[in-house]
């Protein structure tokens, strides 16, 4: 009985498998989104942060901006895909008034996978796993306690975590439609002035896939 039910299985598992094939497998595609991205500033060590809780001055954060991603990717069957991609998170920005500003941006190039569960050959719902190879570019100029100008201006490089959850219809044959909610970061991105400044993005992405 113990043999049966382990000679069975794996054949399940295999016809399963065979019969979930279908004609978007096994197919290299590209695909674009575009979305409003919601930053998240942790300001406690910064410069900026200082001159809101030595000079009083509230700090006014510009907390939006569109967020690009480009990807080419390889369906290996309907559960399983793999993308390389390009992210651009946008450019932020604090603001104490006229003493300090600093500003923010990163972008680079993401590896993911993308676990799938299908509902029909049309709707099917995913979670991305992956990291961003993230170039950041910072610049920060404030008043500190002592009535002195501080300026900085940093690149730096990090390797963060990138999670998503989301949903593809498939239009036609090679056209599909996609749309995604995205967390970046839980790490520090930026540094400026000698201070670190965290950054947390989240955002909401719509787009089209191209398979060939």
């Amino acid at each position: 009985m113990k043999l049966a039910i382990c000679l069975v299985f794996p054949l399940t598992l295999l016809v399963s498998s065979v019969y979930a094939e279908d004609e978007w497998q096994h197919k290299i595609y590209v695909g674009g989104k575009i979305g409003r991205s919601h930053v998240n500033f942790d300001l406690s060590s910064g410069g900026i942060g200082k001159v809101e809780d030595e000079q009083e001055r509230k700090v006014s954060i510009d907390r939006k901006d569109t967020i690009l991603d480009a990807v080419i990717g390889y369906k290996f069957n309907s559960y399983i895909a793999a993308e390389l991609g390009y992210l651009d998170l946008g450019d932020y920005t604090a603001k104490a008034d006229s003493y300090g500003i600093g500003t923010a941006s990163a972008s680079g190039a993401t590896i993911s996978a993308l676990w799938s569960y299908p509902f029909n050959e049309k709707f099917s719902v995913y979670a991305r796993t992956g990291v961003l190879f993230a170039k950041t570019r910072t610049k920060a100029r404030y008043i500190n306690s002592d009535d002195e100008f501080v300026s900085g201006r940093e690149n730096r490089s990090d390797v963060v975590p990138v999670l998503g959850i989301g949903a593809n219809y498939n239009l036609t044959k090679n056209w599909q439609l996609t749309g995604e909610y995205r967390d970046v970061g839980s790490a520090r991105l930026v540094k400026a002035a000698g201070e670190s400044l965290d950054i947390e993005v989240n955002a909401f992405t719509v787009g089209a896939n191209y398979f060939f």
